[in-house]
């Protein structure tokens, strides 16, 4: 029943790098207290805005730096956002971006960069249309020079890195969210002014982050920035980054966002990039994922942390030396600003992982996977156009074992791409990220204060993995998976993931491990493991238990597909194994009973593919699957009709297969069974 459709994963977002540095009035409330009571009809929030509508016109510059600080500190509130963009706050405050005091630009640069954080797409639109573009662009194009050495910028040199940075994160910001704001860049040719900007030893690893950030957010699917960046000179300058000797935390970051920058630019031109490229952003991607976050953490807090593999002393990390002075009398903790920039450390060093476990899972889909998915996906024709969507030679095949001939896919992963995984060792590091953190670590992480904060990122790390893990089994050849013992090592340790009731309570992660569970089921299909046979009731019970209860559509889907692969092995066997009565009886239940249209045809397929087998026939009537099918044909037809009438069209193109093949299905088999 058609092909299956590895996850692309979209790039995730780390809050842009720096924060704005200057000090913010504490505890202002957009409505705080008995001086913001309604006068003339006005709510607390409209008085509130009046009054910084009034300092920000101010002719002193004083007020407007103070009211451009108020705005930053409340843009977090509820519904802050709509009101201050209804009163054209950012018509106001965005020329300030160009103003003759670098303060005042310093404070508006870091307000408008705040208020674009939160800000919803719409909201960004938003910022665009009231003209934040114009002067942005013409603030960051007074940094398109050498300014370091430039005796006006030497002066308040601090305060341009800062107001560069911040301009930088708002740009990301907008161009990730707004076309319009895209546009602009690409017009605007801004490219120039990151990539002159970008070297980490000239102008310090805060800035390079910022601007490798912003690449790698702008070159995704866009053809005009990748074209640039494709300049030999600029690839060979790009490419003596990522073989630099310094392996910091930081730059592993730096590093890692670059290699993705690449791979973007590779997707949208494969000839633009030698082979020699692919290798160096497959090693980059390696050797991110080879650093052990448990190293890092166990060290959180003592005097004496350890160097990332390879780490050599690096000029390009900013100076924060710390004081021994300022330590406590004891001497056994170190001082909160050496404690924040550890933190932050490993802050990037998840991020790091994750942008790169995104980049190896994505690396695993050719372009011609994700064109085919595109075509059906955006399709809007009727249910009855969908067999010209579709090849008719996909419906019901079953190979020689069994098994959907749809789904065993040939390798797809690029030979090339599959040699460099093999010989960096990629499975068994992606492999690593998915294990939980032993008991003390992560009983370390929730006595910190920034506990909850680093449990989200190792969440996010993990859930990433297990998505790659699915996309590499699905896509290498089963020796580079370590054989029938490795794949039965990967699945012994997904299962227990799976039976973990904190990880139950985790969609993201119960979707990564049963769409890994899908993947190395099927290769130890492929595989005919000799274990199969010895599967009972009780080692499918959790998963039926799955199949049946779990929340969300998609988990359930892969479980009804690891049981669909073990049935269809077992349907083979001449003489019918027990298990397959359970198996059919649990595929049922869910074809009858699933409130999800695409979860009922997923469990339909399954029904077909396994007791397609004329020796099964027994069995099949024994629970009476032919008479309950019959029952549920009309109402599937219902059902079908509805979802095509709300114009829900993801599922229709596999709902069409099953739909039509079950006709068939049932009048073959009403014929022998009687």
């Amino acid at each position: 029943m058609g092909k299956t459709k590895k996850k692309r994963l979209k790039k995730h977002r780390n809050n842009p790098t720096s924060e704005m540095t200057q000090e913010t009035p504490e505890n202002i409330q957009m409505s705080n207290g008995e001086e913001d009571h309604v006068e003339n009809g006005q709510s607390k929030s409209d008085s509130f805005i009046e009054n910084i509508l009034e300092k920000l016109q101010c002719s002193a510059t004083e007020e407007r730096e103070c009211a451009c600080l108020i705005v930053a500190s409340v843009v977090s509130q509820p519904d802050a956002i709509r009101k201050l963009l209804e009163a054209k706050i950012v018509k106001i405050v965005a020329p300030f971006m160009v103003d003759k005091s670098v303060e005042l630009q310093q404070v508006a640069v870091g307000c408008l960069r705040n208020l674009s954080v939160d800000a919803r797409s719409e909201e960004c639109s938003e910022m665009v249309n009231q003209d934040v573009m114009t002067p942005l662009v013409s603030l960051l194009k007074q940094y398109d020079c050498d300014w370091h050495n430039m005796a006006d910028y030497k002066v308040h040199l601090a305060i341009h890195e800062d107001i560069l940075v911040q301009a930088i994160n708002l740009l990301w910001n907008l161009s990730e969210r707004s076309e319009v704001a895209m546009k602009i860049f690409n017009q605007e040719n801004l490219v120039h002014v990151m990539l002159r900007n970008l070297d980490p030893v000239a102008n310090g690893m805060t800035l390079s982050l910022a601007i490798a950030q912003c690449l790698h957010i702008v070159t995704e699917d866009n053809p005009v920035v990748s074209a640039f960046i494709c300049k030999d000179e600029i690839l060979i300058k790009i490419k003596s980054y990522l073989e630099n000797n310094h392996d910091s935390l930081n730059h592993l970051l730096f590093k890692t966002l670059l290699s993705g920058t690449l791979y973007n630019c590779i997707t949208c031109d494969m000839s633009s990039i030698t082979g020699s490229f692919t290798e160096v952003i497959v090693t980059t991607l390696a050797k991110c994922l080879h650093e052990d976050l448990t190293k890092y953490i166990s060290e959180l807090g003592c005097e004496k942390r350890p160097q990332a593999s390879g780490d050599k002393p690096d000029p390009a990390e900013d100076n924060m030396e710390v004081d021994e002075s300022k330590q406590t009398e004891s001497g056994d903790v170190l001082v909160e600003g050496q404690m924040e920039k550890e933190v932050t450390e490993i802050i990037n060093l998840l991020n790091a992982q994750q942008t790169a476990l995104e980049i190896v899972t994505n690396l695993c889909c050719t372009n011609d996977e994700a064109e085919d998915w595109e075509e059906i996906d955006s399709s809007d024709a009727s249910s009855d156009d969908f067999s010209e969507v579709i090849d008719s030679d996909r419906v019901t095949t079953t190979d020689e074992k069994g098994l959907d001939s749809s789904l065993l896919s040939p390798l797809c992963v690029p030979s090339e791409i599959h040699s460099l995984f093999v010989a960096n060792n990629l499975v068994e590091l992606v492999l690593s990220k998915t294990v939980p953190l032993e008991d003390d670590i992560q009983d370390k992480i929730h006595k910190h204060k920034n506990g909850n904060k680093l449990k989200k990122s190792i969440s996010q790390v993990q859930s990433r993995a297990l998505l790659c893990i699915s996309n590499l089994s699905a896509g290498m050849d089963s020796e580079a998976l370590g054989g029938l013992d490795g794949l039965h090592t990967i699945w012994q340790q997904l299962s227990q993931s799976a039976f973990n009731k904190q990880v139950q309570c985790n969609v993201q992660h119960m979707e990564g491990i049963t769409s890994a569970m899908r993947s190395v089921i099927q290769k130890l299909a492929e595989l005919e493991s000799p274990k199969f046979a010895d599967c009972t009731v009780a080692d499918l019970q959790f998963l039926f238990e799955l199949g049946h209860h779990y929340e969300e559509p998609d988990v359930r889907v892969n479980v009804i597909r690891v049981v669909s692969s073990i049935g269809c092995i077992l349907s083979k066997q001449q003489e019918p194994h027990q298990l397959l009565r359970d198996i059919g009886v649990f595929l049922l239940v869910i074809a009858v009973k699933d409130s999800e249209l695409h979860v009922v045809a997923e469990a339909l397929d399954c029904i077909m593919d396994i007791f397609a087998e004329d020796h099964l026939n027994d069995l099949m009537k024994e629970v009476n699957m032919i008479g309950k099918l019959q029952q549920l044909t009309p109402t599937l037809k219902v059902k079908v009709n509805q979802q095509r009438s709300k114009g829900h069209w993801e599922h229709l193109p596999v709902i069409h297969i099953v739909r039509s093949n079950l006709a068939r299905f049932i009048k073959y088999k009403s014929a022998l069974i009687r």
